[in-house]
């Protein structure tokens, strides 16, 4: 063998020596769990939060939403809300405070997410809300604030474990404050919602000159609705010869009675027997619908369920729970009656507006038969059309 391949391969010997020895090297950093990984952590107490004894860091539970227990739901994919109350007055879940991790790793390791930075990143959270008292933190957030570090939140908690206390079917009524509007009750079913799907509808009668509203009140115990993402309970009323709706009405049992939500927050609480065991919705229709009967019609009451997606679709299979049904009524005054019947025909009072006098419009004329009502209760409301 020549003295220039000798010279060759005791290079190439080398060669692989040194990539060999870094590698290793490479390797050894990752070896000792949390190697080349540090925290920095702050803890700031949610407002009023209760004082707490601490606990033990294994009793501590990182929890994803998946694993939330009842009385938790989440505004966006991680961020966690409490229904008011629950599971009783006395023992409610609290939130304890705000977690604020910032990771730092060296440019060689692999990444926050190894399993050794994560496990290290979690005993130091656990330990922090236990100091607390907390029993159960969320992950709300993580992002990267520059090279090589990140921030990640955590909400913490204490979850209690005591057993629900339910409020009755007349508290849940109470607290939608109908009757302070001037609403009374006129008419009241009860199911068990099992049997909702295969009920027969519901018969009712709608009096001109009345407002109406459909509330729920969820019976004591505990509620499977099995609604699923963007669902809701809600209702459609059937109306004989509809005269002011050319369609079915559906509605939503959204007034709110959550008291988490602010006046500023549009959504409302879905009646689900935690966040919400209670609601109402008008009876008119979507939109602005029916606010007030025009005409005396027999109508029907089904519930159904509401999907962001579908709109009305089969209620379908729900679960255990039970709940009462409620139809309330507001007789009007004789002057929003009549606004209410000049508003229905205004548009056509508008199309037919070059003719004079208006009675000689059939359609008006058609419009007012509809709705039983005479044309000349509306002479000074059209007289600028």
């Amino acid at each position: 063998m020549s003295p220039c391949m000798n010279l060759l391969q005791t290079r190439c010997a080398i060669l692989a020596l040194l990539v060999a020895s870094s590698l290793a090297a490479c390797a050894d950093v990752r070896t000792p769990e949390g190697a080349g990984y540090r925290t920095a952590i702050k803890f700031q107490p949610a407002k009023d939060a209760p004082p707490l004894s601490a606990i033990r860091p294994e009793d501590v539970r990182v929890l994803s939403p998946k694993d939330a227990p009842d009385g938790f739901a989440f505004r966006g994919p991680q961020h966690p809300r409490l229904a008011f109350d629950y599971p009783s007055a006395d023992q409610p879940h609290r939130k304890v405070g705000d977690i604020a991790v910032r990771e730092s790793v060296e440019y060689a390791v692999t990444g926050f997410d190894d399993p050794a930075f994560v496990r290290r990143r979690e005993e130091a959270v656990r330990r922090a809300a236990a100091e607390r008292g907390a029993n159960a933190v969320f992950l709300v957030d993580e992002r990267e604030t520059g090279q090589g570090t990140r921030t990640v939140r955590y909400e913490a908690y204490r979850v209690s474990d005591v057993e629900p206390v339910y409020p009755s079917t007349q508290e849940v009524i109470a607290a939608l404050h109908l009757e302070d509007e001037g609403f009374k009750q006129v008419h009241r079913f009860s199911s068990s919602l099992t049997e909702l799907a295969t009920r027969k509808p519901e018969p009712i009668i709608l009096k001109t000159g009345y407002a109406y509203m459909l509330a729920i009140a969820v019976q004591p115990g505990a509620v499977d609705m099995r609604l699923g993402e963007k669902q809701s309970l809600g209702f459609v009323v059937k109306v004989e010869r509809d005269a002011t709706f050319s369609q079915d009405r559906s509605g939503a049992f959204n007034r709110r009675l959550d008291k988490d939500y602010g006046p500023a927050i549009v959504t409302h609480a879905v009646v689900d027997g935690v966040f919400a065991r209670g609601g109402a919705g008008f009876m008119g229709g979507n939109g602005l619908g029916v606010q007030i009967e025009l005409v005396t019609r027999p109508a029907t009451i089904e519930i159904a369920r509401i999907d962001g997606y579908q709109g009305v679709i089969a209620l379908g299979e729900m679960g255990v729970g039970a709940a009462d049904f409620i139809v309330y009524e507001r007789k009007v005054s004789a002057e929003e009656l009549r606004r209410a019947a000049c508003d229905h025909c205004r548009s056509t009072a508008a199309a037919c507006s070059k003719l004079r006098p208006l009675d000689t419009c059939n359609d008006l004329n058609k419009c007012f038969q509809k709705i039983e009502k005479s044309l000349s209760v509306c002479a000074t409301d059209y007289q600028h059309l």
